[in-house]
């Protein structure tokens, strides 16, 4: 509505993908609002480094020290 309004609109070229890289089983609106954040948190606590911690929380979703896990771009390119 804003972008027809202020004349900024501009339609979507290619089909647009949205969903999540693992499934959340609750529907509370707190814990899907922050559940990623919490599970940054989790991983960057019991990282074994500094530079491991930052990873975490700073490069893609899914990105792990090791690559044992696929980052979001990784499981987009899977499909």
């Amino acid at each position: 509505m804003w972008d027809r309004l202020f004349g900024t609109f501009e339609p979507e070229r290619a089909p647009v993908r949205y969903g999540l890289t693992k499934d959340i089983d609750t529907f509370a609106p707190f814990r899907i609002a922050f559940h990623e954040w919490a599970a940054m948190a989790r991983e960057a606590w019991r990282a074994h480094s500094l530079r491991e911690a930052l990873g975490y929380v700073f490069l893609p979703p899914g990105w792990s020290p090791d690559g044992s896990t696929l980052t979001a771009s990784q499981l987009r390119a899977a499909r």
